[in-house]
């Protein structure tokens, strides 16, 4: 039985006349699945930043520190949980639930596998004001995707 595809590998292999590797063209993906991407994975964190919320308050409750303000730090708890979601899961997978729902990935400029530093910058770079609406300029590459060198592509199937 053959072995499956490693999804991270190009389609096809293009050597250059002094018999290199030539890079190949990456077919980014349009502003609808960008945007269907972002739609998905932000239900996911809102849903994971309410259910921690919630066991936050009930810790507090039993321990008889019902009075506490949880406020501000509501906020940075939405924003850990965010960044860790993206970036373990791009890391780890090349995609998040978003993206595979949609059948897409995130590489790097070769067309591999981010590194877990360009997995972090990513998810830190999507909390620039107005970050969400870059990913629908004629490129379609939003600016955690230019800041951290990486493109979201579709994904192979093999």
């Amino acid at each position: 039985m053959d072995q499956p595809r490693d999804p991270y590998l190009p389609p096809a292999s293009v050597l250059t006349e002094e018999g290199e590797l030539a890079p190949l063209p990456i077919e980014m993906v349009g502003a609808g699945t960008r945007f269907a991407n972002f739609m998905i994975d932000n239900i996911i964190c809102y849903a994971l930043q309410f259910f921690l919320g919630v066991a936050i308050i009930l810790i507090f409750k039993a321990a008889g520190a019902a009075h506490l303000k949880a406020g501000c730090m509501a906020n940075l708890y939405g924003i850990l949980i965010t960044v860790i979601y993206y970036s373990f899961m791009e890391y780890r997978f090349g995609f998040t639930l978003g993206k595979l729902v949609t059948k897409t990935r995130v590489v790097d400029e070769s067309g591999g596998p981010i590194s877990l530093g360009k997995a972090i910058g990513r998810s830190f770079s999507r909390y620039i004001p107005f970050e969400p609406f870059s990913c629908f300029g004629a490129e379609s590459r939003g600016w955690h995707d230019s800041i951290s060198k990486t493109y979201v592509v579709k994904r192979s199937e093999a």
